[in-house]
């Protein structure tokens, strides 16, 4: 079984943040940033710290894919982006979180990208896979994609009901197998996380083209948490993208 990857932390011009070694390593543009900046006003200041646009969404819990050539404020939880159009190049495509998780791909052979906002609603919606499969039709291929999950609630602090835990049971009969679902002291937490990565090896991916972060926002406080801080809690940037060096 091949091990699986781990985010890492770097710094530099665009700030601190949790980033996929080798996708750092070609210059890609991309990043899960933690309590940095705010990023809950959509239109705010802290735009000004990337050197081209960064377009976001009016993310609602669903399973809509917002497509990068069509980049205006929408209502939808995913983007898919062709880097190799010159219209989307240069571009910088973000979503938000304070728990839910942040997923990013890649595919290598096509340049085409995708970034969703998973939370256990879109999860449950199949978003990742949607994405992947519009992702496919655009020319990639499940062998080229590669997966970067960041940091989200995790099974140490997310307590969950009986909505949550069916409908995870629906979607991943071998939940507690594989630690999407974990029960202790009579009640049941749950990582999306988890969910997230066996979506996509259910899909055709292998578990080394997925690279994540044991962090749990709710108890580091590195993060913004709804959780642990309600309607006071920011929200993470997590972003992807292409810059006309990039190689």
């Amino acid at each position: 079984m091949h091990s699986q990857q781990k985010l890492s932390w770097v710094k530099d011009a665009l700030g601190e943040r949790l980033v996929h070694p080798g996708w750092h390593a070609e210059g890609v543009p991309h990043g899960f940033f933690g309590r940095a900046f705010d990023a809950k006003a959509p239109d705010g200041n802290w735009k000004s710290r990337f050197p081209v646009p960064m377009y976001m969404l009016e993310q609602v819990h669903g399973d809509a894919i917002a497509d990068g050539s069509n980049p205006a404020y929408q209502k939808a939880d995913a983007w898919i982006i062709d880097s190799a159009d010159s219209q989307q190049a240069n571009a910088l495509y973000g979503i938000i979180t304070a728990d839910c998780t942040p997923v990013l791909v890649r595919c290598s052979k096509s340049k085409v990208l995708g970034a969703a906002h998973c939370g256990w609603r879109s999860a449950l919606a199949n978003l990742l896979e949607k994405l992947l499969q519009a992702m496919k039709e655009k020319g990639a291929e499940a062998r080229t994609m590669e997966l970067a999950i960041g940091p989200a609630a995790q099974t140490c602090c997310y307590e969950v009901g009986d909505e949550v835990i069916y409908k995870v049971l629906e979607n991943c009969p071998e939940a507690e197998k594989h630690g999407i679902l974990h029960t202790r002291k009579g009640k049941t937490y749950c990582e999306i996380s988890r969910l997230i990565k066996y979506q996509a090896i259910r899909f055709g991916l292998d578990e080394a083209q997925v690279a994540q972060t044991d962090s749990c926002t709710i108890c580091d406080e590195s993060f913004f948490s709804y959780r642990r801080e309600n309607v006071q809690a920011g929200r993470q940037l997590t972003f992807l993208g292409s810059l006309l060096h990039e190689k």
